[in-house]
């Protein structure tokens, strides 16, 4: 994906004030670490099932900060079960697309 703004229309990369043509790769980290910013608005690169796009992730949101914690409660003992895995402890497996689905998952797109 490439990036083509002013530097008079206020974009900053990694930090610093930016014009020009700028390639982006797809930002690994948490939106709020995206390399590109308006303000302080991130716009987040990412690639969905190879569909790349761009997310506009604005903390101040007024939908954002309406959004309220989820009523949450001990999980009751006759649900909890001990679990375990067949990696050794300390691997980290990714999830592709958790938000999504993936393709056959039979779980609905919905917005990421």
């Amino acid at each position: 994906m490439v990036l083509t703004a002013a530097e008079a229309d206020g974009p900053t990369v990694d930090g610093q004030p930016f014009g020009g043509q700028v390639r982006l790769a797809a930002d690994p980290g948490p939106a709020s670490a995206g390399r590109v910013a308006y303000g302080e608005r991130r716009l987040v690169v990412l690639v969905r099932e190879g569909a790349w796009g761009v997310r506009d992730f604005d903390p101040e949101s007024p939908a954002r900060r309406g959004v309220r914690r989820s009523a949450r409660h001990p999980p009751h003992p006759r649900w909890a079960v001990p679990g375990r895995t067949p990696y050794d402890t300390g691997r980290t497996v990714r999830v592709p697309n958790p938000t999504c689905g993936s393709p056959g998952s039979g779980l609905g797109r919905g917005a990421s």
